[in-house]
């Protein structure tokens, strides 16, 4: 739900609100707003540091460059992964150009992905999870200048 409102409200340019929602969500992150560390938060974690990182607060870029030393750092399996696929959206929820670059760089990870105890021989269910996350953190950039002309034109 915070990607779509998020999104939302990046598409209308209304970065106080922006703002406002991810101050909101911080309390759920727990106290440290730091949770590498526990799987089941870092997609709303990575979320939330790519929209501080859009509003240009360092806190946000800080969280996504640890989570990528994180990713460069862990071995190959579905937990490096699901880490790749969470941080390529959060880099989606970030500014465009930051996006890019660090996407194209999570793209050098493909070359260790691996399901190591995978029993189908057809594909790699863990390749296919880090494909879809690279190609949807570009593909869901938001692009800004066509709603935000539209709205004063």
């Amino acid at each position: 739900m915070l990607s779509t409102c998020l999104r939302a409200l990046r598409g209308l340019g209304l970065r106080d609100e922006m703002a406002s929602l991810l101050a909101a969500v911080q309390p759920l992150l727990g106290p440290d707003a730091d949770g590498m560390d526990r799987e089941r938060d870092r997609g709303l974690l990575l979320i939330w540091a790519g929209g501080l990182t859009l509003l240009g607060d360092p806190r946000g870029a800080a969280l996504l460059y640890r989570a990528h030393e994180i990713v460069e750092k862990l071995a190959p399996g579905p937990a490096h992964a699901q880490l790749v696929a969470g941080l390529a959206w959060g880099y989606a929820h970030g500014p465009a150009d930051l996006a890019l670059e660090q996407i194209a760089k999570l793209a050098g990870q493909f070359t260790h992905v691996t399901d190591s105890l995978g029993s189908n021989t057809h594909y790699c269910p863990t390749v296919l999870l880090v494909v879809d996350s690279l190609v949807h953190g570009i593909t869901g950039l938001a692009d800004d200048a066509p709603r935000a002309a539209a709205r004063h034109g």
